[in-house]
């Protein structure tokens, strides 16, 4: 009975294991495979009149929308994009959000290693379909 139930954690810490330390040791060789965003670079503030409150509050909601287990609030993300008014208000929220871990496999936030660290155009990408993606790019124009 000892027998069959330490072959059983064996086969089953065995893979996880072995997954594990290959992404430890290779995670940073394969970044990059999916990353779907622009290389991130921050973008040109001026003109921006958003407070650091109102751009820390903006660029988490558009993650959390995204970061959902129950699927994307595209909602929220079309609602935010309605209410940035300039180029420079958008690059402030851009600039926050920065580079954020996804994993591909799931569509959620992750840790380094487990997936890979994308700017909001990448997150974007994954979350929605072309068709809402390039919905979302016609209907702002003016922030782009």
């Amino acid at each position: 009975m000892k027998n069959q139930i330490l072959s059983i954690v064996i086969s089953i810490l065995a893979p996880v294991l072995i997954i594990g330390a290959l992404l430890y040791f290779f995670g940073d060789k394969i970044n990059g495979l999916f990353d779907k965003g622009l290389p991130f670079t921050k973008l040109d503030e001026t003109g921006s009149t958003i407070s650091d409150a109102q751009t820390i509050e903006m660029a988490n909601s558009l993650h959390q929308s995204m970061s959902m287990w129950g699927g994307t609030d595209e909602y929220t993300i079309y609602k935010i994009f309605a209410s940035i008014n300039t180029k420079g208000y958008f690059a402030k929220v851009y600039n926050f959000f920065g580079h954020r871990p996804y994993d591909d496999l799931f569509g959620v936030s992750s840790t380094k290693g487990l997936g890979e660290n994308i700017d909001l155009f990448g997150w974007l990408k994954y979350e929605l379909s072309p068709a809402e993606y390039n919905k979302l790019l016609e209907d702002n124009s003016r922030l782009f």
